[in-house]
């Protein structure tokens, strides 16, 4: 079986509250946290991939998170967003999804049932492990 790596992963926000790499190092006690409904976590890959399932946590599992995935083979073109809800289950949570290739995924959370924070202990791509971490911070003018 061919081992596939995330080549890179990173979140672009303003107020970034906890590292995006926290979310890809696999231990529920740490995680990344923002503030906002759409705030964004995304990885990249080092080869086109195909996606059909991953695992998520949520720091706070009592809470109902509303959250978006997306892919892109090339980082201007992405897939309509598979639209879910965390329904407050606890652990990491596998999400199946329509099988699509790949080079990035990007996880837009909108906040949960109690406030519009994003809490993200886990994210677990079947095949994939993670190897290096980008984090990019804009001023608010570059912000959509």
């Amino acid at each position: 079986m061919l081992t596939r790596h995330v080549f890179n992963y990173g979140l672009v926000y303003l107020r970034l509250q906890k590292p995006s790499n926290k979310a890809f190092d696999q231990l529920p006690s740490t995680r990344w946290a923002a503030e906002g409904r759409g705030v964004w976590i995304q990885c990249s890959f080092e080869t086109e991939v195909e996606i059909e399932e991953l695992g998520i946590g949520f720091h706070a599992p009592e809470r109902n998170y509303s959250f978006h995935l997306q892919t892109s083979l090339d980082g201007a073109n992405w897939s309509a967003p598979a639209k879910l809800e965390s329904q407050s289950r606890s652990g990491v949570v596998t999400y199946k999804i329509i099988p699509r290739q790949a080079r990035l995924l990007r996880i837009t959370v909108f906040g949960s049932d109690a406030n519009d924070w994003a809490n993200i202990h886990t994210i677990h791509i079947p095949g994939i492990t993670s190897v290096s971490y980008t984090h990019l911070t804009l001023p608010t003018s570059d912000l959509v």
